[in-house]
């Protein structure tokens, strides 16, 4: 996790600390521990929604955070 930290916080706009809201495929496997890949088999397999700006393919980070609550459980 000490390797991502400085990864996920250049996420956010260093002058005024806003956190980006959009990410690319890849930016949202860094977001998730994935690969690129992974995110894009997600998006065609309707698991993981995206949204359409400018005629480019984005995911909203609250998406991703959703995606990780719906996947974390108490293993039995």
């Amino acid at each position: 996790m000490e390797q991502l930290t400085p990864l996920l916080e250049s996420f956010s706009h260093p002058a005024t600390g806003v956190q980006q809201r959009l990410f690319t495929a890849k930016e949202a496997g860094v977001y998730l521990g994935r690969t690129e890949l992974a995110i894009r088999l997600m998006i065609d397999k309707r698991k993981l929604p995206v949204t359409k700006l400018d005629g480019k393919v984005q995911i909203d980070r609250s998406a991703l955070d959703k995606l990780i609550g719906d996947c974390t459980f108490y293993e039995t």
